[in-house]
């Protein structure tokens, strides 16, 4: 059913539970009232859709802006609150796709899930930055013949270094 909270002016699809709160707010949602729904027939079942033509700004006119609690700064930050919501959850989910695929936990998250490295030869995502104490240890050890020497990353696949 449809649902909407009478504080901000958030619209979903919701259960039509009495313990259900705005995702922005808080606050308690309601059932959008029938008369601001398309209604269609379908085999004996009534299908909710969205609101018709113009009968959503008309909703908002009649139903929202005029409760008592309603919040007009919060109506208008609402688009931007849940666009920031959208970006934190898309960045959450590249950065979980990154760890599926190898990278550093503590890296992806930092950046989330963007711009990391990813080796060279194997295109992996589960490298290491060389440490300056590694590096030196390597030089100190192998001398000229070291690996390490102007390498900043390490694959942890293949032993590729770069």
């Amino acid at each position: 059913m449809l649902m909407y909270c009478k504080k901000c002016g958030r619209v979903y699809m919701g259960n039509n539970d009495d313990t259900e709160t705005c995702d922005i707010c808080k606050s308690k949602m309601y059932p959008v009232p029938k008369q601001y729904l398309d209604l269609e027939e379908e085999d004996e079942d009534i299908k909710y859709d969205f609101f018709g033509d113009d009968m959503e700004d008309k909703f908002i006119e009649e139903c929202v802006k005029t409760s008592p609690e309603f919040d007009q700064e919060l109506f208008d930050k609402r688009p931007y609150i849940q666009k920031k919501r959208s970006q934190e959850y898309n960045r959450m989910l590249n950065a979980h796709e990154a760890i599926r695929a190898g990278a550093d936990p503590k890296l992806a998250f930092k950046n989330g899930g963007q711009n990391l490295p990813k080796c060279p030869a194997c295109g992996s995502l589960n490298v290491k930055k060389i440490g300056s104490v590694e590096r030196v240890a390597s030089v100190g050890f192998f001398g000229l013949f070291s690996k390490k020497i102007n390498k900043s990353f390490e694959c942890k696949n293949c032993g590729y270094t770069w």
